[in-house]
């Protein structure tokens, strides 16, 4: 689609409406607020003796939990980019995350004292489990981006 003076449109661009559905730029919004503020304050303000992370539903605290907090840091950072250029390999990597936070959000309910028990566990463990099967199902919208992965390289 081009436009004056040869300019292609925003949307021949890969931005613009239609680019990625809606649930998907409201968690590209979620990943570059975990990388740009939130993950930053965490690792670097919060003392080690009161930090902790939940990987698995298992609780991470102190230096364990410091290294957890980097690992979410890259988790959020890598989906922002690959939400951004609307990466193929972002629904399954996606997925499988969402996955591992609905075990997590089952475990942890049982197994921390603060958890709520076992049926609010699954039922959150469910609502994750839904996303991630909403990654799973959803075709990749074509963009710029991911136009050209098909193509042999010249």
């Amino acid at each position: 689609m081009q436009g004056p003076a040869g300019l292609r449109s925003r949307r021949a661009r890969g931005y613009g409406r239609g680019v990625r559905p809606w649930w998907m730029t409201l968690l590209l919004g979620l990943c570059l607020f975990g990388t740009f503020l939130y993950l930053p304050y965490d690792l670097f303000f919060t003392p080690v003796d009161a930090a902790e992370e939940v990987w698995f539903g298992v609780t991470l605290r102190g230096w364990a939990a410091k290294a957890g907090e980097v690992a979410h840091w890259i988790v959020y950072a890598v989906g922002a980019w690959g939400l951004w250029h609307m990466r193929p390999w972002f629904q399954i990597a996606a997925g499988l995350y969402l996955l591992q936070v609905a075990i997590a959000h089952v475990v942890w309910s049982e197994l921390d004292p603060r958890g709520n028990g076992i049926v609010i566990g699954l039922l959150q463990g469910a609502v994750f489990a839904a996303a991630a099967t909403l990654f799973f199902r959803t075709p990749m919208p074509v963009t710029p981006a991911t136009a050209d992965l098909d193509r042999p390289a010249p």
